[in-house]
């Protein structure tokens, strides 16, 4: 059986579910390899089920490095979608230029980077947008999603 790189965290997450995984140095919230794993099973549970991200769809992230990338990162990797980091330096023409080009359905973004996200968002006519951050949608829909029922099966 091929090894993914999405499936370390649920490995671990069963070898060492208290060992800490991650740690956002900005908020200074920790995770486990298990609630890791869960929040990302729930996150790509919402990307599928309320946003309708299926295999090969684009996921753009305009964000800073933070735990919550890596979600984004890991919960496309286990639907077989396509994570699309965006270069936070850019200007919305620019983000226009490559985010037209690569059609993501969902753009993920920060709050400091909202006026971007969104404009680029709507001259991209991209059909949902998902806040990061403790107040944001992104945090919402992790609490109300039910965990992933399957990982879809990517060959490289």
């Amino acid at each position: 059986m091929a090894v993914r790189y999405y499936d370390w965290i649920a490995h671990f997450g069963r070898r060492t579910p208290h060992k800490t995984a991650v740690i956002d140095l900005a908020s200074e919230r920790r995770f486990t390899y298990a609630q890791f794993d869960a929040r990302i099973s729930r996150l790509a549970a919402h990307l599928r089920d309320q946003l309708k991200i299926l295999r090969g769809d684009r996921v753009a992230v305009l964000a800073l490095n933070n735990t919550d990338t890596l979600e984004v990162q890991f919960a496309c990797g286990r639907l077989g979608a396509v994570f699309l980091p965006l270069n936070t330096r850019l200007t919305v023409p620019e983000l226009q230029y490559i985010v037209g080009d690569a059609a993501p359905k969902v753009m993920v973004h920060d709050t400091d980077l909202s006026e971007t996200a969104l404009a680029v968002s709507k001259l991209c006519n991209i059909e949902s947008t998902l806040l990061l951050g403790p107040d944001g949608s992104y945090e919402a829909a992790i609490a109300s999603a039910k965990p992933l029922d399957r990982i879809e099966h990517v060959t490289l």
